[in-house]
């Protein structure tokens, strides 16, 4: 769609989208957007940065745009190589159950007894389960005899 002279792309009315349409960018304004979202951001990995322009913009190959906007930074080539392998390192899963995330919660005593708490998330789907518990968790494994 063409409107006050820029090209947005429009997306369906799905309820996963936060906006229904995007400022199309060039891969070298990608590129420029990228770098000044890792420096003004904090020097974040790539998924921090990719999660913002989306938000915004749409791009073909955003991801090499990005790849590039990061290996380009002075100060995290400085860091070394390591850490800057670090940042091109994806955290975001594309599959359902490939990385589940999982951390115990303490809260006061509640109705029942309950006061601890297990939280799990699915890193694809952003799904949050949990699980009460009335006793606190451990990592013993009981053995058998």
């Amino acid at each position: 769609m063409l409107e006050e002279g820029k090209l947005w792309f429009v997306r369906g009315s799905s309820g996963t989208h936060a906006r229904a349409r995007h400022e199309c960018v060039s891969r070298t304004e990608a590129v420029e957007l990228a770098w000044l979202e890792h420096e003004q951001g904090g020097h974040w990995h790539r998924d921090t940065i990719k999660l913002t322009l989306t938000d915004h913009y749409h791009s073909p190959k955003l991801d090499e745009s990005i790849i590039k906007a990061i290996m380009d930074c002075a100060r995290c080539k400085n860091f070394g190589g390591t850490h800057l392998h670090s940042l091109l390192q994806p955290i975001v899963r594309c599959h359902p159950f490939e990385l589940l995330v999982g951390d115990y919660l303490s809260l006061p005593v509640g109705k029942g007894g309950y006061h601890m708490a297990r939280i799990y998330l699915d890193t694809c789907s952003q799904h949050i389960w949990g699980y009460k518990f009335k006793t606190q968790g451990s990592a013993d494994v009981p053995t058998t005899q």
